[in-house]
């Protein structure tokens, strides 16, 4: 069908060992249509964004702890 999008084939995928892995996923992304590239690039996005909120977790106070100040709040 024309304009059907065409998605990642594990036949037409190779890969040289000698490649590193950004290199891998340049090539395998310079394939892709519009749409699987929109949806990776959201990925990266909100790996992103979950990496750093993961960077955080040890300096602020969990949704538990948040939670318990807003309930003490409340009460007063």
């Amino acid at each position: 069908m024309k304009g059907t999008p065409r998605f990642a084939s594990r036949a037409r995928t190779r890969y040289v060992p000698d490649m590193s892995t950004q290199e891998i996923l340049l090539e395998e992304i310079k394939r892709q249509p519009e749409p699987v590239l929109i949806e990776v690039w959201h990925y990266l996005k909100f790996f992103t964004r979950q990496r750093e909120e993961e960077a955080w977790a040890d300096v602020l106070p969990s949704r538990e702890v948040e939670q318990e100040v807003l309930d003490q709040l409340d009460s007063k």
